[in-house]
């Protein structure tokens, strides 16, 4: 299925055509060293050599090394699945809050923000750190709780190799999202109630799990009718029922839940912000598809489901092999638990709305995954079918390790992401998505802080012109209004003022709520062209926006003083000066203008409005001096220029203006 789906690549086989970005010499290899490993032969060395393996603690301790350095090395380089390049943006501009990960949100911007930033590290590093993090406790986790959950070494060699060659483990490889910590968290919780369900002990450790990965993403509300399940199975179905034991969970996760609540409340993030951050976007699907989305009944989300599947846990089709040991099992409460966590995981799959895609929003349908290879683990084990695990393994591997290299190669991700952004049935606010995403990866390092001295050069050039295009595309999808300005302030960049006025205006006719940006782009355009008159009418359209605004009126002043026009320059001076008295550019040009316009007893005004913004200036007093001197006002003259020498004016200069004087 892998060589098929590689060598024809089709829209629905995303989940299964990893080896095509590979290449034809690879896709070969791949296949051909499966074929080999899953022979017997191979299998039975194999084997033989986990049946020999005496686990020990610093054995344990090389592989948790081991895998924290591929953690690092095969980092993610590019940021396309999930929402990568909006959690950095968010970092660095320190948007603490997230209606989808309130608490965990908050403390990874607060690490960034009180620690790493400080330190000059770059947004990315807090994202993989945590990433790094999760991948090491959920390897120390597993080694804790799987040690008492398996039987044996063997049985825990294998379960373990099953659990990590799993896709899901491309969110310890340095990922940006907020999701390794949830699935840290869910691990634990799988394992532990696993453990509770085999010892038949009440333990409050499934609690405290499930509600930490609630905390990290509400998602896991959805999973917790399985924990309930457990909690039945070790309380009220014993021979004396335990009804304050199964109670006991609940009001632990309520009195935590309500603390985090009260914390989160005192942090500014209340009740009524995170239900409308996550109510203000539908994220249920409709039954039937429509013609800009997705529905429950629709064949093409079965088939986002099932290359879901195939992505982070393909070997769960092998359960088809195991129906007659699963009906067996089927009064076992360990299968009966990991069977209610799957239906949980396809029933939030079949009815969640993936905001950017299945393709992209993998992660949080990865919750299919643990409880899927738990399950063919624990069916697997009541007949000790090594092989049956192996093959899973194998699988496991053939799936993860092409994913792995092309998520930690910048082309090959940048490849993949071209190419899922041309499935033909992904929706067209998905694409839409999609494309933004590869606008903004393309204009990653060019900063256009002042449009009208932006510098082009040849790399600069070629990363505005793929960001135009891949905005361009964006709005083809989605008629977005930001997407229309972005196309404006690239095309003006580009040197294409005809394109950036054509979409300004198209902009400036919808119900684009910053107008003032698009007239001010229009406004350099005027200028540019050489139209002060425009150019003046689009700034004056601003000042109306925002009246209390220092800005536009400064905008407006310099225009008018570039037009030689001082009489409207000096107005808006003045009234941007009403605004901001504390600006001293502003006080210069009101200086100016009022002493060029012969109003001596307004420069007058100003400079004494300077002196006191910043004293004790020489060059104020004798301007100041020269001003009552024209008025003829002997005694100010003498004063102001006695001030200028003792300020530090030279001595022949102030001679000379009293000789003058005296003249």
């Amino acid at each position: 299925m892998f060589f098929l789906a590689a060598i024809l690549s089709p829209d629905f086989f995303w989940g299964l055509n990893l080896w095509s970005y590979l290449g034809l010499p690879v896709i070969i290899a791949f296949t051909g060293g499966g074929m080999i490993l899953l022979n017997k032969k191979t299998y039975l060395k194999f084997d033989e050599l986990i049946s020999n393996l005496k686990i020990s603690n610093n054995q344990i301790i090389a592989a948790i090394i081991a895998f924290t350095i591929l953690f690092i090395i095969f980092s993610q380089s590019a940021f396309f699945l999930g929402d990568g390049y909006l959690r950095i943006k968010n970092t660095e501009a320190l948007q603490y809050y997230s209606s989808g990960s309130p608490l965990g949100n908050y403390i990874t911007i607060l690490f960034y923000d009180k620690i790493l930033k400080p330190m000059g590290f770059p947004a990315i590093t807090v994202w993989r750190i945590i990433s790094y993090l999760a991948g090491i406790i959920s390897l120390i986790t597993f080694y804790v709780i799987g040690r008492k959950l398996f039987d044996d070494s063997k049985q825990f060699t294998y379960a373990g190799m099953i659990l990590f060659s799993s896709a899901i483990i491309q969110m310890y490889f340095g990922y940006v999202e907020s999701y390794p910590f949830f699935f840290t968290f869910l691990f634990g919780y799988y394992l532990s109630t696993l453990l509770m369900l085999k010892t038949g002990n009440f333990s409050l450790n499934p609690a405290l799990w499930i509600i930490s990965a609630f905390f990290i993403s509400p998602t896991a509300v959805f999973l917790s009718p399985a924990v309930l399940y457990a909690y039945y199975e070790v309380t009220i179905r014993k021979e004396n029922s335990q009804w304050f034991n199964f109670v006991l969970p609940v009001i632990s996760v309520v009195f935590i839940t309500v603390v985090v609540a009260l914390l989160l409340n005192y942090l500014g993030f209340t009740a009524e912000k995170y239900y409308d951050g996550l109510t203000k976007v539908n994220h249920i699907l409709s039954i039937f598809p429509s013609e800009s989305d997705q529905g429950i009944l629709d064949f093409t989300h079965f088939n986002d489901i099932l290359n879901q599947i195939f992505l982070v846990s393909p070997g769960i089709f092998l359960i088809f092999f195991s129906l007659k040991n699963m009906r067996n099992s089927i009064n076992d409460n360990s299968i009966r638990f990991t069977i209610l966590s799957i239906i949980l995981a396809l029933l939030f799959m079949l009815i969640f709305r993936a905001d950017i895609s299945f393709v992209r929003d993998w992660d949080l349908f990865s919750i299919v995954a643990y409880p899927s290879l738990l399950l063919m683990i624990l069916l697997f084990s009541r007949n000790n079918n090594y092989y049956g695990k192996y093959v899973i393994i194998v699988i496991g591997l053939l799936q993860t390790i092409p994913f792995i290299i092309i998520n930690s190669n910048e082309k090959l991700s940048l490849e993949r992401m071209m190419s899922i952004s041309n499935i033909s049935y992904l929706p067209d606010y998905a694409k839409s998505n999609n494309y933004d995403i590869l606008r903004q990866y393309f204009k990653e390092g060019v900063e256009i802080v002042n449009p009208s001295d932006f510098k082009l050069t040849e790399l600069t050039r070629f990363k505005i012109e793929k960001s135009l295009y891949y905005t361009e595309l964006a709005y083809n999808y989605e008629k977005n209004e930001r997407y229309l300005y972005n196309m404006a302030l690239y095309a003006y960049v580009l040197k294409n003022a005809e394109s950036a006025k054509k979409y300004l205006r198209m902009l400036l006719e919808s119900d684009y709520d910053n107008k003032h940006l698009a007239y001010a782009l229009l406004s350099k355009i005027f200028i540019d062209e050489g139209n002060l008159t425009a150019a003046i009418d689009e700034l004056k359209k601003i000042e109306e926006i925002f009246p209390d605004n220092e800005t536009p009126k400064l905008d407006l002043a310099h225009l008018y003083y570039n037009a030689g026009e001082p009489r409207n320059s000096y107005d808006y001076f003045k009234k941007a000066y009403s605004i901001n008295p504390e600006n001293e550019e502003t006080l210069d040009y009101l200086i100016e203008l009022s002493y060029l316009s012969d109003n001596r007893k307004s420069t007058i005004e100003f400079y004494r409005k300077y002196d006191k913004i910043k004293p004790g200036n020489p060059a104020t007093y004798y301007n100041m001096a020269l001003c009552f001197n024209d008025l003829k006002m002997a005694d100010s003259v003498r004063y102001y220029a006695v001030k200028a020498e003792k300020s530090g004016m030279g001595k022949e200069i102030i001679e000379k203006l009293l000789k003058e004087l005296k003249n």
